[in-house]
């Protein structure tokens, strides 16, 4: 059998032919076999917006004028990311927009561009890019929600809470019921922003008991807390996070919970309830092993100690200088939610020794 290393040789006189490059270390894996998932997207409107959305993903390779196919394009586009080469990467989101307005595929590459310019805080040149897939608007199904959904990302994270709550608003009207829970969390949260807790309470409950989606479910409740406390009703929000803490027993979540309750309890000043949740989470099982946080990774203690319209802020604000811009909301929710919170509790139970005024 021919060793696969070795080149196959060139007509004769001739060298043998040279082998293309090989992408980055770490696409190689992601690529031998890729099949579209939408949590592949990565994009400013959201995990789910391609199939969540309804969107057809497959189609024949087009090419811009002169140029490469779509795909490939997109593919140039990733390897850019992956090599931090920002530029090559717009550049060639830019070409892929040009040359399929008007499939997925253009949609993808202009939601993704987007999240680029979001991310280096560019908002004018973000919501331009989402004008690029115009004829994906008009023609495919949803596409106008995906967009709407972009456009309540940008405006949250430009801190325009009012802008936000619009797009979300009118996203809330997809056929698809993730896509739609995803958009009323955002309105949420843009309500939270603009100082309207009521508003924000009436659409978590709804959102709480109504997904399907654990993430989703774990992100409306957890939100349902904050909208309570921002509302000034204490006893709500402890009551919401218990009730969160049942539905996220045994999952990764639990261990967040438990902090947050404490952080809760603390704020009302009930040292001992927030002594006794603070038990519970020392008792709990370590974190999975995996690759560790790195700094910044996610709201620090202090963060989560925010008032609810500054911590929105932090959160949009963390999401735009996400070190991987091809990150989905859904995904940087997960990763927020999913905290190593019992390295918190130590400083947690100093904040309660304090308050009783047993440290200075």
């Amino acid at each position: 059998m021919r060793d696969a290393r070795k080149p196959v040789p060139g007509p004769a006189g001739q060298p043998p032919p040279v082998p293309p490059p090989s992408p980055p270390p770490g696409i190689v894996a992601a690529e031998r076999g890729r099949r579209f998932h939408p949590r592949h997207l990565g994009v400013v409107g959201g995990s789910i917006l391609l199939a969540a959305l309804g969107l057809p993903t497959g189609h024949a390779p087009a090419a811009a004028a002169n140029g490469p196919p779509t795909g490939v394009l997109l593919r140039q586009a990733r390897y850019a990311l992956a090599e931090g080469d920002a530029d090559r990467a717009r550049g060639a989101l830019r070409s892929a927009c040009a040359a399929e307005p008007g499939t997925a595929r253009g949609l993808e590459a202009a939601l993704l561009l987007a999240s680029l310019e979001f991310g280096r805080g560019d908002r004018a040149a973000a919501e331009n890019a989402l004008t690029l897939p115009a004829v994906a608007a008009r023609t495919l199904p949803s596409a106008g929600d995906a967009l709407l959904v972009a456009r309540g990302w940008i405006a949250l994270g430009s801190d325009d809470p009012a802008a936000a709550r619009l797009a979300f608003e009118a996203a809330r009207s997809s056929r698809e019921p993730a896509a739609r829970d995803l958009a009323a969390i955002g309105e949420a949260w843009a309500s939270l922003a603009g100082g309207e807790p009521a508003s924000a309470v009436v659409t978590l409950g709804a959102v709480a008991r109504s997904t399907a989606d654990p993430v989703l479910r774990t992100a409306a409740r957890w939100s349902l807390a904050r909208a309570h406390a921002a509302a000034g009703d204490a006893r709500r929000a402890r009551h919401a996070l218990r009730a969160l803490r049942r539905f996220a027993r045994a999952t990764s979540f639990a261990d967040d919970v438990e902090l947050d309750l404490a952080l809760s309890e603390l704020s009302s000043g009930d040292t001992r309830s927030a002594r006794r949740t603070l038990l519970r989470l020392a008792r709990l099982p370590g974190r999975a092993s995996g690759p560790p946080r790195a700094p910044g990774d996610g709201p620090t203690l202090d963060e989560l100690r925010l008032a609810p319209r500054a911590f929105v802020a932090r959160l949009a604000a963390l999401y735009a200088g996400r070190p991987a811009p091809a990150e989905s909301p859904f995904d940087f929710l997960r990763r927020a939610l999913d905290r190593d919170a019992r390295s918190d509790a130590d400083a947690v139970l100093r904040l309660v020794q304090r308050a009783e005024g047993g440290l200075p």
